[in-house]
């Protein structure tokens, strides 16, 4: 019996298997992440390495050379490319397709602890990351407010806001630019330390070594042995202006003698503003695989708390990718049930029968609906591309 004979010959039984992919194909259809393209694997690994104060030509010799000469010689590997900038340096790996990225990070690491040496002594350990679409922002929002400044309004986002908004289902995290960081700055009288016989390597060496919370061991009483700690770090300017820096003839040499401390901020190096008043800017990063028009409904969710908890603040959006994804799925949508329109209608034109007609009407969107079961079982998304194949 041949599929169109089992057709007409069952059609209780027909009816019931075509409803059964209509349903299973909706319910997968609500539960598919919607996002702007598939996800995508490249076989590329970058290496960021910062060192604070050096030109990008020192970068480059003293750097990005070390980097590239140790990871040209990895297996797989297909191009290099390195860019030095005043503090930091950028090397790209790139590796053939079909390579194995979490061996090949194995073996780019490896060979980076070998060339340890090489590098300054002074400078960081280098960060090494795959690439990956969840590592670009799915949101940019300013957070202003008019009864703060810039230090303030920085350090109640980090202190106060930043935590919540990562709380947010499918958030990875939220990164601050913008604002003015606080600092402590101890200004040195050059001509004071001269006189006393004090270099500045020494100050900032007492004050390292004051600026401590040591672990002093267990220590026992009676029966219950307890662990000690001597707090040595600072809590208040007095506490700074108060530290012994040596003596002179039996005399203390206070900091506040030599140097003149106050509660500052970091130097400034960029601005955010928001209509004339000091604003924070957040990028907002999303977990692997998480729907992004969700994720980007719920920090807006949370968002719409914040302003009920603090009228003084004003969180808008400069960027907001769920936007850009409703659009193209929406026009790639009228674009799908356009396309079957005109479908139907030419074939009316052909067949001239409105039976026939009908019947093919009905399998287009049956057959469109049940593939969303297959999306959904193969971890599919749903995306312009997946759409697009779709219509």
């Amino acid at each position: 019996m041949t599929l169109p004979e089992f057709s007409i010959h069952k059609p209780v039984t027909v009816l019931m298997g075509v409803l059964v992919l209509i349903l299973l194909g909706g319910i997968a259809f609500v539960q598919l992440p919607i996002d702007l393209m598939p996800e995508m694997v490249y076989p590329t690994v970058s290496v960021r390495a910062e060192y604070a104060g050096v030109a990008p030509e020192e970068m480059e010799n003293l750097v990005a050379r070390p980097l590239e000469e140790a990871f040209s010689s990895a297996p797989g590997v297909e191009e290099i490319t390195s860019t030095s900038t005043e503090g930091a340096s950028f090397v790209r790996v790139s590796f053939t397709y079909g390579t194995n990225l979490d061996e090949a990070v194995n073996e780019l690491r490896i060979r980076l602890d070998r060339r340890r040496n090489s590098l300054p002594e002074d400078m960081p350990p280098p960060v090494m990351y795959k690439f990956d679409v969840s590592q670009f922002p799915i949101m940019f929002l300013t957070v202003a407010a008019t009864d703060m400044d810039p230090k303030e309004l920085r350090y109640f986002v980090e202190k106060r806001l930043q935590y919540r908004m990562e709380r947010v289902p499918g958030v990875a995290q939220f990164t601050v630019r913008g604002g003015l960081r606080r600092e402590i700055h101890v200004d040195l009288d050059l001509d004071k330390l001269r006189s006393l016989d004090l270099s500045v390597a020494r100050v900032v060496q007492i004050v390292r070594q004051e600026n401590l919370n040591r672990p002093v061991g267990p220590v026992r009483e009676g029966r219950f042995e307890v662990l000690l700690r001597t707090q040595g770090e600072f809590q208040n300017l007095d506490q700074i202006r108060s530290l012994v820096l040596t003596t002179r003839r039996g005399v203390p040499v206070y900091m506040r003698d030599v140097a003149v401390i106050e509660d500052s901020h970091e130097e400034v190096r960029q601005m955010v503003s928001v209509n004339g008043n000091a604003a924070v800017r957040l990028f907002v990063y999303k977990q692997s695989g998480f729907n992004t028009v969700k994720v980007c409904e719920g920090v807006w969710e949370e968002v719409g708390r914040l302003h009920k908890e603090y009228p003084n603040l004003r969180i808008t959006a400069t960027g907001d990718s769920s936007q850009f994804i409703k659009a193209a799925i929406n026009n790639v949508k009228d674009a799908a049930w356009q396309g079957s329109l005109l479908a139907v209608l030419i074939l009316l034109f052909f067949l001239r029968s409105f039976s026939s007609t009908v019947i093919i009407g009905i399998a287009i969107p049956v057959s469109v609906i049940s593939t969303f079961a297959l999306m959904h079982y193969y971890g599919f998304t749903l995306n312009t591309v997946s759409f697009g194949g779709l219509a």
